[in-house]
């Protein structure tokens, strides 16, 4: 074992995912051999009616079913801020007062309220 790489916090990258530059230029020329060959399908399919035509139907009902299932998981009451799944509430619950309406409860803590001042 070598030394630990202090810039990843002692830990070694594997040696595997260091690559040379001529791996990075390889890489980036198949990349951009796969882009040309995605766009020019794309020019292909632009310029053949029956098959834009198909892909558009395709893609409409492909959003269709996108819209429908963010719809639902969305749920209405998302825009006012409140979430329709009740268990990501992480507000703590409300503390229970100790009846009557002169309070007393963890609201007052530490100060005494009007009913319980004595007079000297």
């Amino acid at each position: 074992m070598g030394k630990l790489d202090a810039k990843t916090g002692g830990i070694r990258s594997p040696e595997s995912a260091q690559r040379s530059p001529t791996q990075t230029a390889e890489e980036r020329r198949y990349r951009t051999e796969e882009n040309l060959r995605t766009l020019s399908r794309a020019h292909d399919i632009a310029n053949d009616p029956d098959a834009l035509r198909d892909v558009q139907q395709l893609a409409q009902k492909q959003m269709a079913t996108l819209a429908k299932v963010a719809g639902h998981a969305s749920g209405a009451s998302t825009r006012t801020g409140s979430s329709p799944d009740r268990r990501t509430n992480v507000n703590p619950p409300k503390a229970a007062g100790r009846g009557g309406s002169s309070g007393g409860g963890v609201r007052n803590m530490g100060r005494a309220s009007a009913t319980s001042k004595t007079s000297k």
